[in-house]
């Protein structure tokens, strides 16, 4: 994340959510990432991101005490410098790690070896190098709950 303004906003506002973001590492000079979703009845999604690409030479600064504080693992592999470290203390500690794996990758990145199983939030992602691998959206979204006595 960014040391700048967007930054500071998301985290003043994960704060009053309880979120514990103090392992959040900060680089100064680095804008932090933004996105805009746009939903459309006919059309459906559209998603504009707007990312610092000198974020992608991002090391983390402390994987073992990141995994340590963990109780599952949800990476990107968009920027494999700063989260592979980060899956490999996690397969040591036997954390669950799940990637989201949509840009596209080589069947032998070193990033899925440490992953369980790589996942796609997009059914469109034809980068996931399993072709079974599940996709997020589709085969882990909560199913529609039924209501209880207790929640009428």
């Amino acid at each position: 994340m960014g040391s700048d303004a967007n930054g500071d906003f998301v985290l003043a506002v994960l704060a009053p959510e309880n979120v514990d973001y103090r392992a959040c590492q900060r680089v100064p000079g680095l804008s932090t990432a933004l996105s805009a979703i746009f939903i459309d009845a006919p059309s459906g999604r559209t998603v504009v991101t707007y990312r610092d690409e000198r974020v992608t030479a991002v090391a983390t600064s402390n994987p073992e005490g990141l995994a340590a504080a963990a109780d599952i693992v949800l990476a990107d592999n968009w920027y494999p410098l700063f989260v592979r470290p980060i899956c490999e203390a996690a397969r040591r500690r036997g954390l669950r790690i799940v990637l989201d794996a949509d840009k596209p990758s080589a069947v032998d990145d070193p990033l899925f070896c440490s992953v369980s199983p790589p996942m796609s939030s997009s059914p469109r992602s034809a980068s996931v190098p399993r072709p079974a691998a599940p996709t997020l959206a589709r085969d882990y979204a909560p199913s529609p709950r039924t209501p209880t006595p207790s929640s009428r």
